[in-house]
């Protein structure tokens, strides 16, 4: 039994820019950081997740360098 976590927001940000945090996977493409700050492929909920190393830097990265800011 698998158990499903609930996406309420996520933004899609092209690769090239998540590569330059340190250990992200590089690619090309577009990916889509999570409300719970992991990313995956696609904006579906049941999308497989391509970089679930959710730590204080990346957090940083992502509100300092992306401006992501999940929405309520």
């Amino acid at each position: 039994m698998s158990t499903r976590v609930a996406i309420h927001y996520s933004r899609a940000y092209p690769m090239a820019e998540l590569a330059a945090f340190p250990g992200f996977p590089s690619s090309d493409g577009v990916a889509y950081i999570r409300d719970d700050y992991t990313v995956a492929g696609t904006p579906f909920p049941d999308a497989e997740v391509i970089f679930k190393e959710v730590t204080p830097d990346w957090r940083t990265f992502c509100t300092e360098v992306l401006s992501f800011i999940p929405e309520p």
